[in-house]
């Protein structure tokens, strides 16, 4: 069954299917790739790490049968991933014959850790350094139909909060969406506001562009094509993106961004920023961490004997 297919030079169609033994079969089809990456979670009890095979066409099958193992083996991945280039139907055909008498392990379950959202944190930074503001928050889940506009709109922020906060930063680490900005140590808790505020001012009237959410979704497209062209750290993505919300969020990771308008943006911006205050850490020097931290008067002598 074919998903979608990307409008973009370098095409590419995800393919699902059952296989004859009931585990999951996801291929995204690379048709210019030079290589094919399979990857599937481990079976073997204990372990966390998945399975990995990285080939050419030429060697793919007697690479894949090698690492299925024998025919003694209990029991079948529940999901197998494929990226590249290799053909659909002789990847189904050697996954039927060497899983058909294996039923599917149970789907590994992913440690989850909630974002701790609305706390100021202080740490002790280096001496003499400046200030260093970095808020966190929660983005939606990997499956959520807003996880595109929200990263387009995370995407934008420096851009729209250049008036309250110069220098700020943003990225995007997994599943949380980070600001930074270095600063002043002694206007530190003032930036803090100043950020805390100019978020308040998007959420409340998120006057965003077009041309800038144009800008903003082409590069966003880009990155997210571009980490599939990279094996095998493509195959790994798409396998933890089935393991964090199935197949709806291996679309929407792949088809998503196709959907991204001003509308959905600015949408994002007056529901879901409004809900995530963020957790704020600010690294301070010693001197404005802690005033017994800082440095003891000095005493010095000029030339012309004077102190």
């Amino acid at each position: 069954m074919i998903l979608g297919v990307t409008p973009s030079v370098t095409a590419q169609a995800l393919y699902v299917d059952r296989l004859d033994n009931g585990a999951q079969l996801l291929v995204v089809a690379q048709p210019l790739a030079d290589a094919t990456t399979v990857v599937w979670p481990s079976v073997t009890e204990g372990d966390g790490s998945p399975v990995v095979v990285t080939s050419g066409d030429l060697t793919l099958v007697a690479n894949l049968e090698a690492a299925l193992g024998g025919d003694d083996l209990a029991s079948s991945p529940p999901v197998i991933i494929a990226v590249g280039s290799a053909s659909v139907s002789d990847l189904q055909a050697l996954l039927d014959r060497k899983l058909e008498n294996r039923l599917p392990a149970p789907t590994p379950e992913l440690p989850k850790g909630p974002l701790a959202e609305g706390r100021l944190e202080r740490r002790l930074g280096a001496a003499g350094s400046d200030a260093e503001i970095r808020l966190e928050v929660g983005l939606p889940a990997p499956f959520d139909p807003a996880r595109s506009a929200t990263e387009v709109l995370w995407e934008l922020l420096p851009e729209v909060l250049a008036s309250d906060l110069v220098g700020v930063r943003s990225r995007i680490d997994g599943n949380r969406g980070i600001l930074e900005a270095r600063t002043d140590a002694d206007s530190a808790d003032f930036s803090v506001r100043n950020l805390r505020l100019g978020l308040a001012r998007i959420a409340e009237n998120p006057a965003i562009q077009e041309g800038s959410v144009e800008a903003a979704t082409r590069r966003l497209r880009v990155r997210r094509q571009a980490s599939l062209e990279e094996h095998p750290q493509s195959a790994e993505l798409i396998l933890g993106l089935w393991l964090e919300g199935g197949v709806d969020a291996v679309c929407e990771f792949l088809f998503g961004v196709d959907g991204v308008t001003t509308r959905t943006v600015r949408s994002a911006a007056s529901g879901w920023l409004p809900q995530h205050p963020g957790n704020v850490v600010v690294t301070l020097p010693p001197r404005s961490f802690n005033p017994r931290f800082a440095s003891p008067p000095s005493i010095l002598q000029l030339e012309s004997g004077l102190y």
